[in-house]
């Protein structure tokens, strides 16, 4: 589900981003942050045009007339995605998908892994970082409906900066804070 693979994305990223800032590697996770926010471009394109579609969907209009709709839709996104990657000056993970003809499958593979990733971003920001409550908040959310937790989790919030971690790993305390609070 969205729920399961978003998570997975999520604690995935944190990891990493964690492994990085252990070991010193100021470069490279630089360049994973720049990766991911351009990453996070690429998936609102995609979130966009897919809510663009499903109000398509949801008219009466005549089957040509909705599968011409369509392919503007999805020209309007090869557009948006071939604006990005010249924006950037790099080639988008999506070039392949691009090539072939995209499709709805594509949309659904996008918002499946990474529509409600900045969710579970935000959530592990608001227990600073600490993994054990951000787990135990993730299986809360887990037991709600899935209405419920696709409100709580995929908002078009930003993603937030993962907190600074220290050479174990633990991420550090905020000075305003104290270690039971949050």
């Amino acid at each position: 589900t969205e729920f399961n693979e978003a998570f997975a994305v999520a604690v995935e990223q944190a990891g990493l981003e964690r492994w990085l800032a252990v070991r010193r590697r100021e470069a490279q996770l630089e360049r994973l942050r720049e990766r991911r926010a351009r990453q996070l471009e690429y998936v609102s394109l995609f979130v966009r045009r897919r809510a663009e579609l499903g109000r398509l969907y949801a008219t009466k209009l005549p089957p040509e007339k909705m599968r011409e709709r369509k392919r503007e839709i999805f020209a309007a996104l090869e557009a948006d995605i071939r604006a990005l990657e010249a924006r950037h000056g790099v080639s988008s993970p999506y070039g392949a998908w691009v090539e072939a003809g995209l499709n709805n499958a594509h949309l659904a593979s996008v918002a499946t892994y990474y529509e409600c990733v900045p969710g579970f971003e935000r959530l592990l920001a608001e227990h600073g970082g600490d993994l054990r409550r951000f787990y135990d908040a993730a299986r809360a959310l887990a037991a709600l409906p899935r209405a419920v937790r696709r409100e709580r989790l995929c908002g078009p919030s930003p993603s937030p900066r993962m907190p600074e971690v220290t050479e174990a790993g633990t991420p550090v305390r905020s000075p305003t804070r104290s270690a039971g609070s949050g």
